[in-house]
């Protein structure tokens, strides 16, 4: 087995045992995790809510671009990038995440580098936009298209880990209770990442936002590493 194949599986886990249990032991396991995965998934679904609205596709992102190139292309460039990155990873990725006994894995080791580790990325293109644009454009659409791919890779085992930590009847709740403090969240973020761009200038403005949008989803990385899943055989 190559290098490459040992690293993913060691993050994965793919090679750690799984006990064996029946149904009604992993009921009883979801049930006494169930208010500890509440608090922590709606904190890390806050936060990260929140860092996302400082590098909002529909406001921030395209007029970060526009200050460094004026072609039509490189806006329409992250429209495009936006639109598919969620969605298309997916289509390759379910088939090996159904196969796998732990998902929490796949979005806390290799989420770290798919999804969070490119912010960073987006802070450096924001810092170096004045003194070299064309290499501040090609550095952030890289990075922003690292990180929103990077998220649709691991997106079905996340989905996938929220569906075994909340049972059924409960997971109208989580995902409600979620959506309206993350909503909250982000309309506050909204109304200051709007301040920030009036009141410093370029690229300071751009600078401060980006390091917020990667602190709030760092931040929600941390909650989501906190997350109890249930390790389930794969039948």
């Amino acid at each position: 087995m190559t290098r490459p194949k040992l690293m993913l599986r060691w993050l994965l886990q793919m090679d750690r045992p799984v006990p064996f249990r029946n149904d009604a032991e992993i009921a009883a396991e979801v049930e006494e995790n169930y208010r500890w995965n509440f608090i922590v998934n709606l904190l890390d679904g806050a936060s990260f809510w929140f860092g996302s609205s400082f590098i909002s596709s529909a406001t921030i992102v395209p007029l970060f671009v526009s200050k460094l190139s004026d072609h039509p292309l490189a806006i329409g460039l992250t429209a495009v990038i936006a639109q598919s990155a969620w969605y298309l990873p997916q289509l390759f990725t379910a088939n090996i995440v159904e196969r796998l006994p732990r998902k929490k894995p796949v979005m806390i080791n290799l989420g770290f580098f798919s999804e969070r580790l490119p912010m960073i990325f987006i802070v450096l293109s924001a810092l170096i936009a004045v003194r070299s644009p064309q290499i501040a454009l090609l550095l952030f659409l890289l990075a922003y298209a690292w990180h929103g791919f990077g998220a649709g890779i691991i997106a079905t085992a996340w989905q996938d880990m929220i569906a075994r930590c909340f049972p059924v009847a409960r997971r109208g709740r989580f995902f409600g209770t979620t959506m309206f403090v993350g909503a909250g969240m982000g309309a506050l973020a909204a109304g200051f990442s709007a301040w920030l761009l009036a009141n410093f200038p370029f690229p300071t403005n751009f600078v401060y936002a980006f390091a917020i949008a990667t602190a709030g989803i760092m931040i929600s990385w941390v909650f989501l590493s906190m997350t109890r899943e249930p390790a389930q055989p794969v039948t």
